[in-house]
C-alpha cells in the first residue's frame, strides 16, 4: 500500500511491469535498511573501540582524582579535629 505510488510510477512512466516494480521497491527498501544498520553498527563498534582504548587513561585520571580528594579530606580533618569533636558533642547534647 505504501509503495503503491512508486510502483505506479514505475508502471506508467518507466514501463516496468507491476510485479517487477514491486520487487524493485522491496529490494531498494531492504537495501536501505541494511545500509543504515551497517552504518549504525560500524559507528557503534568504532566508538566502543575508542572507549576501550581510552579506558586505562580514564582509570588513571579517576585514581588521581580520588587520591586528591583523600588528601584534601585528610588535610581538612587533621586541621579541624578539635572543631569536629566539639561540633559532634554539641549536636549530641541537644538530643539528650
Amino acid at each position: 500500500m505504501i509503495a503503491n505510488p512508486l510502483v505506479r510510477f514505475f508502471e506508467q512512466k518507466i514501463k516496468i511491469r507491476r510485479k517487477a516494480g514491486s520487487a524493485i521497491v522491496i529490494i531498494a527498501v531492504l537495501a536501505l535498511v541494511v545500509g543504515l544498520g551497517y552504518l549504525v553498527i560500524a559507528k557503534l563498534v568504532s566508538e566502543s573501540a575508542g572507549f576501550i582504548s581510552d579506558l586505562p587513561n580514564i582509570w588513571k585520571g579517576l585514581e588521581s582524582d580520588l587520591k586528591q580528594v583523600g588528601t584534601n579530606l585528610t588535610d581538612f580533618y587533621a586541621g579541624n579535629t578539635g572543631k569536629c569533636i566539639r561540633y559532634i558533642r554539641e549536636a549530641c547534647a541537644v538530643y539528650r
